[in-house]
């Protein structure tokens, strides 16, 4: 939800306080629709092979993931099988640099051999790498077991002799020919698929001093222990990161984001973004960075450098980059304010299966911002993305319909929409269910409960929400005793989110006089 957007619905929460909304819509009458767009556009986007779309069809399955637990399965195995087929790929490409540079060894062991006598005498055969493998250098083990696997005019096809020549090039001290057995082993390339011996392997590459390596054995320690040891998995991540690995750092980013198995920090999460970032200019990790820059999140905000980003990534068929960028020109944070900019950005996402854009497409239709006024249509937008169950869109749908037309039914209907939002982790509609439950709207009033909602979404970051729970607490409400230092500690938290905010200005003066 764009900034402009979230101050209008925060105006909008606050009359909620005041008594003054009455409705909300109905919702889509398409629930079986659930799964069916973001599965087609899931196989639409993988068929097409553009990493922007599959990008964004990932992201819109991600909100789905209760109701699609196999749509998220067949994303997790897509997943799964591109990042190895990299891997696979940088795997190759070192093998074949590695044979190139052998046998540029080979041709000056060639050179280098004694000028021809005076009398004729046989000029000396090269060693094959078969034959300096059996004196004891380890990459020739690789190499020769390079020649069995492909095969050549002279060389035959042997894998199961490749096999053995990898391992004795792996146990010889040849720390990438480990990595090159832990991948053969992992995916049944040649022997039978075996994860346990991938996992070695993969340990031994990352002895070796292969990052690559220890990346692998983090992601096999997590596929197969039952009780994976955290602690060490993490540990292997660090050493694939510091080894330049932007995998393993947007992993790491990943871990501090959400605060798992490690303790929850944004700062750290962004600062792997950006190793991430860095490393690999079209990583995941990029646009993740970008998002923690443009709302200051754990870092400063840096509106200028985050546009930069969206705007690549959009170029590059991003389609939640397109959206967050039209988020900038909407509210000219980092890029010029451009309400047209903003719509030429959302509409053509909207149309492309991104539903967030087609949220915030409508809002414009509805509001006549960059574009001719439209509500009819603008409504039909927010209904799409709220059918698709993109738990914001309800919540913008519910209130843009409440403040237009508010009845006894819509406000139910308000009640149920506000409280999946919720439940689905977004914490505006959780300040505004709290609302219901205050004001008795589409239920019975529950002061208590209220006052849970408000003090979730306030720690969520909605600063209209800290303002509401505060003066719930200063002035007391059925069994909510009153309780000014809860009140000010609310108050604090708000004015951390929003130092300008009127109503909690005024609520600090009013708690720092005596109670009468």
């Amino acid at each position: 939800m764009t900034r402009s957007r979230l101050r209008a619905l925060l105006v909008l929460f606050a009359l909620f306080a005041c008594h003054a909304l009455e409705t909300r819509p109905a919702l889509a009458n398409d629930p079986a629709g659930v799964c069916g767009g973001v599965r087609a556009g899931w196989e639409r986007a993988v068929a097409s092979g553009k990493p922007g779309q599959i990008a964004a069809a990932r992201e819109a399955a991600k909100r789905l993931s209760g109701p699609c637990p196999e749509l998220q399965r067949r994303i997790a195995k897509f997943d799964l099988e591109a990042r190895r087929q990299i891997e696979r790929e940088r795997a190759e490409k070192k093998e074949a640099a590695r044979l190139a540079a052998a046998r540029a060894r080979q041709q000056d062991i060639t050179l280098r051999a004694p000028p021809q006598l005076t009398y004729p005498a046989p000029m000396p055969r090269p060693l094959t790498f078969e034959e300096l493998c059996e004196r004891g250098d380890a990459k020739a083990c690789g190499d020769a077991a390079e020649q069995f696997w492909v095969g050549s005019s002279t060389v035959p096809i042997d894998l199961n002799k490749a096999m053995t020549l990898y391992e004795r090039a792996c146990r010889g001290g040849s720390a990438g020919d480990c990595g090159i057995l832990g991948l053969k082993f992992e995916f049944g390339r040649g022997p039978a698929k075996d994860l346990v011996k991938a996992r070695y392997f993969y340990n031994l590459a990352c002895e070796g001093g292969v990052p690559l390596g220890c990346h692998d054995a983090a992601d096999m320690a997590r596929l197969i222990d039952v009780n994976p040891d955290r602690a060490m998995i993490t540990r292997l991540y660090g050493t694939a990161c510091d080894g330049g690995v932007p995998e393993a750092c947007e992993q790491l980013g990943d871990q501090h984001f959400d605060g798992n198995w490690v303790e929850k920090s944004f700062p750290k999460a962004a600062q792997f973004y950006r190793l991430a970032c860095e490393t690999d200019p079209e990583s995941g990790a990029c646009l993740k960075w970008a998002k923690m820059l443009f709302d200051g999140r754990g870092i400063p905000a840096d509106g200028k450098r985050a546009a930069q980003i969206f705007e690549q990534g959009c170029k590059n068929g991003q389609l939640e980059s397109c959206d967050l960028l039209g988020e900038a020109f909407e509210s000219g944070e980092g890029v010029p304010q451009d309400d047209k900019k903003a719509v030429a950005l959302w509409k053509p996402a909207c149309e492309q299966g991104y539903l967030l854009s087609c949220q915030h497409f409508g809002l414009m239709l509805i509001e006549g911002a960059g574009v001719e006024k439209n509500e009819q249509l603008g409504f039909s937008f927010l209904n799409k993305a709220c059918a698709e169950k993109i738990s914001e869109s309800c919540t913008v749908l519910s209130v843009a319909l409440l403040s237009k037309d508010p009845s006894p039914k819509n406000k139910t209907k308000a009640f149920a929409a506000f409280q999946e939002s919720c439940e689905r982790g977004n914490y505006l509609g959780c300040g505004l269910w709290g609302s219901m439950f205050e004001d008795g709207w589409g239920t019975k009033p529950d002061p208590v409960r209220a006052l849970e909602l408000y003090e979730q979404s306030c720690e969520s970051g909605l600063a209209a929400a800290c303002a509401s729970a505060a003066k719930l607490l200063e002035r007391g409400r059925g069994k909510v005793k009153p309780d000014r230092y809860r009140a000010t500690l609310l108050v604090e938290r708000g004015l951390k989110l929003d130092p300008a905010r009127e109503d909690l200005l005024q609520l600090r003066e009013k708690l720092k006089r005596p109670a009468r």
